[in-house]
């Protein structure tokens, strides 16, 4: 089965939550395996409030553009 092509609202919705260096920064960390959270706010040089905010921003992204059924692992106390 294949997906339909992303629209370009979806692709406006991701690439604006990747325009941000803190969440680039959690996407590239995060690309190497899960993370705790305190520990990847100590990684990257952030508060554990402010990681937890762009944390829901990628979320609320991945949300739309992937569908519920189907999302990745990005909250919880585990990344």
């Amino acid at each position: 089965m294949t997906a339909n092509p992303p629209t370009g609202d979806e692709l406006v919705g991701v690439l604006s939550a990747m325009a941000n260096p803190i969440r680039l920064r959690i996407l590239a960390t995060l690309a190497g395996g899960r993370d705790y959270v305190s520990h990847l706010a100590r990684e990257i040089g952030v508060s554990r409030p402010l990681l937890h905010m762009h944390l829901q921003r990628l979320e609320a992204v991945e949300r739309k553009s992937v569908g519920e059924g189907k999302r990745g692992d990005l909250g919880g106390g585990r990344c």
